[in-house]
């Protein structure tokens, strides 16, 4: 389904297309986190990061769906985390797995030495719905 969001929606062909958002009910688990990492570590906790995430697409077949990795430069040491699970199991296997699979406590070691202070889960919640603006003609490369 496609909604129209924003001011001047009705206006012109051009401007409906710019507010034009593809909408999509979610369902799964999010978890939200905060890393703060050693300062000047945080470059290095990102490519940790990545490289977890590759470990976790080779163990965990039903894992996160979507992770995404923020940064603040007003924050130069923060890291903002967001993952999205399919289901409360493929999170509680994801965090299984540092226990029962001896690369994910080797991954999560090298991430603690990174890090100034545990990780914080600031929130697990439930995806209502995503809203994906479509891409504009202008905008393709």
């Amino acid at each position: 389904m496609t909604t129209s969001i924003g001011p001047g929606h009705e206006a012109s062909t051009k401007a409906r297309h710019m507010n034009t958002f593809a909408k999509e009910a979610l369902g799964g688990l999010v978890l939200i986190g905060r890393m703060t990492a050693l300062p000047g570590k945080r470059e290095e906790l990102l490519q940790l990061l990545e490289e977890a995430v590759a470990l976790c697409g080779q163990h965990e077949p039903d894992g996160a769906l979507t992770a995404i990795f923020h940064t603040s430069p007003a924050s130069p040491d923060i890291v903002v985390l967001y993952e999205h699970y399919p289901s409360r199991v493929s999170l509680e296997e994801h965090r299984a797995n540092y226990e029962r699979i001896p690369a994910y406590g080797q991954m999560r070691a090298r991430m603690n030495a990174l890090l100034a202070l545990p990780v914080e889960i600031v929130e697990v919640a439930t995806p209502a719905v995503r809203f994906t603006r479509a891409a504009s003609p202008e905008r393709e490369e």
